[in-house]
């Protein structure tokens, strides 16, 4: 791989990296039972193969995270949920709920949780300036003026 396609690659990792954390951050926090911190901590951003770079979490309940559940994310859907074959409120509680044992062995009641999209905006962001990135590395690099 050539040296100035693995810096690019490394700053537009970096870059995705951050913005999913300024979203968990901004987002995740206001929701009713989600472990920020956890969530947090678990972004991570894989080696390089090929041209590829992954910035991903491997927490089971992130995709739940992203896409919300129940009715209360299915009156502002995650705008990928139908790509992906997200289904919400799928056992139908409407505004009924459902009662769930949290971790701290208390009982809670839901009717689901909102789509905080985090790696969605962090991937908006990235293809807003994914150019200027590029740019900025090259310079560096002292490849373009």
């Amino acid at each position: 791989m050539e040296i100035s396609k693995k810096y690019i690659l490394e700053a537009l990792a970096k870059y995705t990296k951050e913005r999913v954390e300024h979203y968990i951050s901004e987002t995740v926090g206001n929701g009713t039972y989600i472990p920020t911190n956890k969530l947090l901590e678990s972004i991570s951003v894989s080696k390089i193969v090929g041209d590829m770079v992954r910035v991903y979490t491997d927490l089971a309940y992130a995709k739940f995270v992203e896409f919300g559940t129940g009715v209360t994310a299915k009156r502002n859907p995650h705008p990928k949920s139908s790509e992906f074959g997200w289904a919400y409120d799928k056992n139908e509680h409407g505004d009924d709920g459902w009662v769930y044992k949290g971790s701290d062995g208390n009982y809670y009641w839901t009717t689901g949780e909102e789509a905080h999209q985090f790696m969605y905006m962090a991937w908006i962001d990235l293809n807003q300036h994914y150019m200027d990135i590029t740019r900025q590395v090259l310079k560096e690099r002292g490849i373009i003026k």
